[in-house]
């Protein structure tokens, strides 16, 4: 029998517990399946939470997917495990909270656009807070809820709030807003003078159809980071413009369907930080002490009288005195030759939209003495394409554009002249 001093040492040795080798793989087996199955599964059972919770079926959701996943499955596919939900849009739908919070399931979401006129102060406070978001677009119509949730949102954002009597609550809740903001009001009354604020961070403001008393001129020429104001069928009070023009921004104005009294053109005279000023009068009937009041707005970049109805003749004189214009459309009204010729003496125009007026080849001549003219507009006129072909060869540096003309030579009909279009 063989002494136990004499064994080796390996056959002294105990049996290795496999319990650490068990367990390792139990729990490597359950992180495999919790990767391939549960997250997968738990990420589709949210997306498909929020398109439940989607009212009316319109929410436009964007996801983005590996190059390679794209390849093989298309971009039409959504699938959790690989995708990420980057924007979601829901148009018109007006959304519930519901909705909301299902939304802020997604912290990966880069940008939003909702009617958020029925989500509560408390649903807004959780989804404006989403660490990914870079932009939003919310719309807010009535009175219905309260605006508190803007002072906790970042992000570069576009405001819209329509048909809302805006208390000094909301004013409050305007200027406690960090972010930079595009704000729209529609129909909206302004409500109490003294409470109005807007944010610091504002760059542009669109108003439609709103009673802009004088204290708003001065709350708008406070804002230093103003780019654009746009006015369209906005009553004023006599003082706003003038309140305005004390701004130290550089702003574009655009005032449309603006009513042009002595009175009003005086005030707009004064502003002159302006980067751009246009005024369009779509559809609008001006005589001829309009036409000549506009020559007393020296800062006017660009004109639109499109459908509209205006004089033909010297009125137009007082035009040629705007250094700045460089756009001017006159498509659709009646001016002939003799507007055509004065309109060639204005400085620095450089875009001009003809198309539908009574331009004959006498008025097409006159233009090109215009040295600044880089795009003529006449489609639908009496000009042939014979002669704006014997226009371009005679200013090959300005692109007459006249789609019209061509249409009815491609179509076979002789170069007669395109009749106007009612």
């Amino acid at each position: 029998m063989t002494d136990a001093a004499e064994m080796p040492p390996t056959a002294l040795q105990k049996p290795r517990a496999l319990w650490p080798w068990v367990l390792g793989t139990v729990v490597l087996l359950l992180g495999t399946l919790v990767f391939l199955f549960w997250w997968p599964m738990h990420r589709a059972g949210r997306f498909l939470a929020l398109v439940d919770s989607d009212p009316e079926g319109v929410a436009d959701v964007i996801s983005e997917h590996p190059a390679w996943f794209e390849w093989i499955f298309g971009d039409e596919v959504f699938h959790p495990w690989f995708g990420r939900v980057e924007s979601v849009s829901a148009g018109a739908a007006i959304v519930d909270d519901h909705f909301i919070r299902e939304l802020a399931q997604f912290p990966e979401l880069e940008t939003i656009d909702l009617d958020v006129s029925r989500v509560s102060n408390a649903a807004m406070e959780e989804v404006i807070r989403l660490p990914s978001l870079e932009g939003a677009s919310f719309q807010v119509i009535g009175s219905s809820n309260r605006l508190d949730w803007l002072a906790h949102a970042t992000m570069d954002m576009r405001l819209l709030i329509k048909r809302r009597e805006l208390t000094a609550a909301d004013w409050q809740a305007l200027s406690n807003c960090r972010a930079s903001v595009d704000l729209i009001l529609i129909a909206c009354d302004l409500g109490d003078e003294g409470a109005m604020r807007l944010p610091e961070r504002t760059v542009g403001v669109y108003l439609e159809n709103c009673y802009l008393p004088r204290a708003f001129g001065g709350t708008l020429s406070r804002l230093s980071s103003l780019k654009q104001i746009a006015c369209d069928a906005c009553r004023t009070e006599p003082g706003f413009w003038r309140l305005l023009g004390d701004s130290s921004a550089s702003f574009g104005l655009y005032l449309f369907n603006v009513s042009l009294t002595d009175e009003t053109v005086g005030e707009l005279e004064e502003i002159q930080s302006t980067s751009g000023f246009g005024i369009s009068f779509r559809r609008g009937t001006l005589d001829d002490e309009a036409i000549r009041r506009l020559g007393r707005l020296r800062n006017l970049t660009r004109l639109t009288f499109s459908e509209s109805t205006v004089p033909d003749g010297d009125a137009w004189e007082s035009l040629t005195q705007l250094e700045r214009l460089f756009y001017l459309d006159l498509s659709g009204t009646n001016v002939g030759d003799l507007t055509v010729a004065i309109l060639a003496r204005i400085p620095n125009l450089d875009h001009l939209d003809l198309s539908y007026t009574k331009i004959t080849e006498t008025g097409l001549r006159s233009l090109e003495s215009s040295t600044s003219l880089k795009d003529l507009y006449v489609s639908g006129t009496a000009l042939t394409l014979t002669e704006i072909k014997a226009a371009r060869l005679r200013r090959p540096d300005l692109e007459i554009i006249a789609p019209r003309q061509e249409q009815l030579i491609n179509a076979g009909e002789t170069d007669d002249g395109a009749e106007s279009e009612p």
